[in-house]
């Protein structure tokens, strides 16, 4: 296993998403959203569907104005926060690719070998 580093449970409140880079070896760093809604985590690839860009232009500015979904500042897609689905925009009926993470000890982590993709 090899466990990275995302964030502290404490990090995220309800509404908010904070973006985080896993820098490697030997391959191109990995950027990665992780979030929290309601009493759920939830993290995916940085990166939109649409043109593989990173979602946001601030840093950690991933929701649109009503706070509701993740949105691609660039194109203006917007995604659900829960499965990461595209419901409006460009890439609509795509998603981001999912990261699968696990907590321990109220950090979030995440293991880049087993791939992005699959489901916990």
């Amino acid at each position: 296993m090899n466990k990275q580093y995302l964030c502290s449970t404490s990090d995220l409140n309800k509404t908010q998403a904070k973006g985080v880079t896993l820098t490697q070896e030997h391959a191109d760093d990995i950027h990665i959203i992780v979030l929290k809604q309601q009493e759920h985590f939830y993290a995916y690839l940085n990166k939109c569907p649409h043109r593989n860009i990173q979602l946001e232009w601030n840093k950690d500015e991933f929701f649109d104005e009503s706070g509701s979904f993740l949105h691609c500042f660039t194109h203006g897609a917007l995604f659900l926060p829960k499965t990461g689905e595209c419901i409006a925009g460009p890439c609509q009926f795509q998603s981001l690719e999912k990261v699968p993470i696990f907590i321990e000890d109220d950090t979030i982590y995440c293991d880049p070998e087993r791939g992005f993709s699959c489901e916990d």
